[in-house]
């Protein structure tokens, strides 16, 4: 059987920081999942964060996590080809046990001030996507997977969404980044129970879980009721 790390989302942020050095110090944390493109303005990374990657990266437990390529972009953007570049360079310096992206239109430069957007599961956008993963794995030369998205227009789109998530990864030998809390979100908000959603997951392809937090807003169309977000403040 496949052993399972303990891991931790972290980058240069005083909260990730202050909840992550005591467990880093009291050496509780097996893997590292760093969100590399939210720092590629950063000209110089502190000397003690980048022995922190590369510890992570000789173990061969550093998890690379994108946030800004905007997978799904119908027009390819020198913005894509920049975050290549710079992925192709952080790869060839240090060991990402896989890179994974998010599902969804992204193209804000502030992820904290926006979210991945749902998409129509079309043949155009599934070709789209299975271009944009081959770029990326041509780029890091290691395992690449999606993360399933908290957001849905209709129970159509969370019925097909897993699906939707195999045909993408399939042409790359790719994989899936369980996040639970956007499950959740998805069979609060549309109202399905667990065990009808779980299984239209290829659970077999699952390669890392998520476990984030997020909040609650009142619905604009039926004040009634509350609609659960993904955004990781709670």
């Amino acid at each position: 059987m496949p052993r399972v790390f303990s891991a931790i989302a972290c980058n240069l942020d005083v909260d990730l920081l202050a909840a992550a050095l005591p467990l880093l110090e009291e050496e509780r944390v097996q893997g590292f999942e760093w969100s590399f493109d939210a720092l590629f303005q950063t000209k110089e990374l502190p000397l003690w964060f980048v022995d922190l990657i590369e510890a992570f990266s000789q173990e061969k437990r550093l998890l690379g996590h994108g946030v800004f390529f905007s997978l799904f972009s119908g027009k390819w953007s020198e913005g894509q080809k920049e975050w290549l570049q710079k992925l192709r360079q952080l790869s060839r310096r240090y060991h990402f046990d896989h890179i994974t992206e998010h599902f969804g239109f992204m193209t804000g430069k502030n992820f904290h001030h926006g979210a991945p957007l749902n998409l129509p599961f079309t043949p155009a956008t599934l070709a789209i996507g299975r271009d944009r993963l081959a770029h990326i794995q041509d780029a890091c030369q290691c395992p690449v997977g999606l993360e399933n998205l908290a957001f849905a227009y209709s129970l159509e789109e969370v019925k097909q969404h897993g699906e939707f998530l195999e045909q993408l990864v399939a042409p790359i030998n790719g994989f899936l980044i369980l996040d639970l809390h956007n499950l959740y979100c998805q069979l609060h908000n549309f109202s399905v129970p667990f065990e009808d959603i779980i299984r239209l997951y290829p659970l077999e392809r699952v390669r890392e879980i998520h476990l984030s937090g997020g909040s609650w807003e009142t619905s604009s169309v039926n004040p009634a009721r509350q609609i659960r977000r993904d955004t990781h403040d709670t």
